[in-house]
């Protein structure tokens, strides 16, 4: 089965009653639309490409950048948390250490991507 856009929900609840007939999921969305997916399913959840830039309108004129584009997609890998672009440190490993009442140190107005 194959979705015409993986980052409307309109469209990825389509998936809700056939998602278990498949053994795996393969993703051929960029991050949005792969952070967004199938979550209602217990079956592997990979992606397919790497994206090269994502970002979201939070108000007009800004921009929230979700996805840098490092081509090294590691989303499946870190429970939809991306290390390089939601920690302000970058780490793969899991939070600092710095944080508090989970808010980040770099940036006490950021939330802490790991928490």
């Amino acid at each position: 089965m194959t979705l015409d856009r993986q980052c409307v929900y309109e469209f990825i609840n389509q998936l809700a009653g056939v998602i278990n007939e498949y053994e795996a999921v393969l993703s051929l969305a960029a991050a949005r639309g792969f952070r967004r997916s199938p979550k209602f399913s217990a079956n592997p959840y990979r992606p397919a490409l790497n994206t090269t830039f994502i970002g979201q309108t939070k108000k007009p004129g800004l921009w929230l950048e979700n996805c840098r584009g490092c081509g090294d997609c590691k989303l499946d890998s870190f429970a939809d948390v991306c290390p390089v672009t939601r920690c302000s440190k970058g780490l793969f490993n899991g939070p600092c250490g710095g944080s508090k009442d989970e808010k980040c140190e770099v940036d006490r107005d950021t939330p802490c991507a790991w928490q």
